[in-house]
């Protein structure tokens, strides 16, 4: 059972700014435009990257981000305060913020000011309010993240649906000021002032790790076999419980509130409310350990044409990028169904004497393993392990925070384990 920590964020300022802003660091007189500028914080980690990862399913550096952008929903409030029922995004809606190479900043257009009406009471000249929520990373037109209408009214709401191709995964963040609370009636700010979001993962993030050992051929040092290949063909991923898995321990799609950061309507794609079950095939498999069919060894090359490694001595992530899933907050520790990981993999061998087979050996190999006792929770980071060897394969678990402020400075924070190692050293073939 995994214990619960607090989570600890380390976090550094990047400014982010319109184009055509004026620093004077002076108070705005009254009728003065004043542009809306914007400041970011995500958590950062300074864990290896997982080979051929795709940015938007891993935001946690400034790089990451600078590919991803945001988008920004701004309410104009008059003088009232935000009112998450009735209101409508009226000052900006789904508005793209990027890196800019070209200025060095992050800039958006049309460039938006902060509205100048005073209220009624002429002792407060900054009655007007404006109410931001922002989401990562920026899409439009992409039927894995849309939004509720621009003429729809009540909070910005997220709809995320787990892709086909499960490379092509996406790490939903959601914003909040450095309390954890809404941008909700913010007044008039002096020139220099900003809006400062800080960005929260809402998902858990999940990637399979490989290694082979070569027991049979070098015993002791793990030495690869360079006649040898093995090939993963599929990873698979799903709930089993004893009562046909009606709790599942996560679900592949449902909509997000941009403003509370709470998931609801998550339901599984294409299979109503049942159990979930996705696969690593294809794409969403690395370059580097993706079957390629029945070859030799000698004629399994990547784009540059050399021999793939396969799954060798050397600790691989198995899929194109990491796995996101939207955790169950229903289940509880006491309630845990099981978790079901199926890995179907190939052991090819050339040998130039085996006339009537090609020239090789190709043997196919299914193992499952069925892990409990731990939950999907947001905000972290999971890992499972798989050693493959000639006569068994070793599962290990591992579970991290996954926190994550972008920051200029190359300071950075490591990923702190949070839970223990679950080891299986039996597994049923």
């Amino acid at each position: 059972m995994l214990r619960q920590h607090r989570l600890f964020l380390l976090l550094l300022p990047l400014l982010l700014w319109s184009c055509g802003a004026a620093d004077t660091g002076v108070d705005t007189p009254e009728g003065e435009a004043v542009p809306v500028r914007f400041d970011t914080y995500i958590a950062q980690s300074a864990t290896t990257r997982a080979d051929g990862n795709a940015p938007l399913s891993n935001i946690t550096d400034i790089a990451s981000l600078r590919a991803a952008g945001f988008g920004v929903f701004g309410f104009y409030n008059d003088n009232k305060t935000y009112n998450s029922s009735t209101d409508t995004p009226n000052f900006m809606y789904n508005q793209q913020v990027a890196w800019s190479t070209v200025d060095k900043a992050w800039t958006y257009s049309p460039l938006k000011y902060w509205p100048n009406e005073t209220g009624t009471d002429e002792s407060d000249r900054r009655t007007d309010r404006l109410s931001f929520f922002a989401c990562a990373p920026y899409l439009k037109n992409d039927p894995r993240l849309s939004f509720s209408g621009n003429s729809q009214a009540g909070d910005p709401i997220a709809t995320y649906i787990t892709p086909a191709d499960l490379g092509q995964c996406l790490d939903v963040l959601y914003a909040t000021d450095a309390d954890g609370n809404p941008l909700t009636n913010l007044t008039k700010q002096n020139v220099g002032g900003s809006v400062t979001f800080y960005f929260h993962h809402t998902m858990s993030r999940l990637n399979f790790n490989v290694r082979a050992a070569f027991d049979e051929i070098a015993a002791g040092n793990n030495a690869k076999a360079d006649s040898t290949r093995i090939t993963v063909e599929s990873i698979t991923l799903e709930t089993q419980n004893s009562d046909c898995s009606t709790s599942p321990l996560f679900f592949t799609s449902g909509k997000l509130n941009l403003n509370t950061g709470i998931w609801s309507n998550a339901e599984n794609t294409g299979n109503g409310t049942g159990t979930p079950k996705i696969a690593l095939t294809g794409n969403a498999l690395g370059t580097d350990v993706r079957d390629q069919g029945d070859k030799r060894v000698y004629q399994m090359l990547d784009d540059k044409k050399n021999i793939i490694p396969g799954v060798d001595n050397t600790w691989r992530n198995a899929g194109n990028g990491y796995l996101t899933l939207l955790p169950n907050s229903a289940v509880t520790t006491a309630t845990t169904p099981k978790l079901k990981v199926t890995i179907v993999y190939y052991t090819t061998s050339d040998d130039p004497r085996l006339v009537l087979s090609g020239g090789r050996t190709r043997i196919k190999s299914t193992v499952s393993n069925t892990l409990s006792g731990f939950r999907f929770e947001r905000g972290k980071a999971y890992v499972i392990n798989m050693l493959i060897r000639m006569t068994s394969v070793k599962f290990t678990v591992q579970v991290q925070n996954w926190r994550d402020p972008i920051t200029f400075a190359p300071i950075v924070e490591d990923w702190r384990n949070t839970g223990g190692e679950i080891n299986f050293d039996h597994i049923d073939q």
